[in-house]
Parts: structure tokens; sequence; C-alpha cells
């Protein structure tokens, strides 16, 4: 059995986050990573911190 890897077109997945009573931050570089994870730490709900990602070749 192949493992394959979720391949939709565009989700906003900081959008269906908020649907699901979670914050929902989109980073763009390093330093907003660890900005937001640091809040997402500190949060009093679930966090989702949305890093973007490029296609490559699966490694499983």
């Amino acid at each position: 059995m192949t493992c394959r890897s979720l391949d939709l077109p565009g989700p906003d997945i900081a959008y269906l986050a908020r649907g699901f009573a979670c914050n929902a931050v989109d980073v763009k570089d390093v330093e907003d990573v660890e900005r937001e994870f640091v809040a997402a730490l500190r949060a009093d709900m679930p966090t989702v911190v949305v890093v973007p990602t490029a296609a490559g070749k699966a490694m499983l």
C-alpha cells in the first residue's frame, strides 16, 4: 500500500481551523514562526500555525 500526502488545491487551513474554534495564523518567514509559536504556547485555546511548504518527493 502506498502512503500519500494530502494534496488538495489550496485549502485555507487557517479558515478551517477557525471554523473549529481554534486560533489560526499564517506565517511567512522564520521570525513569524518563532513569534507565533511562542504566542500559541501562551494562548488559552488551540492554535494552528500555518507554514507554507514547497511540494517535493515524499520520503515515505
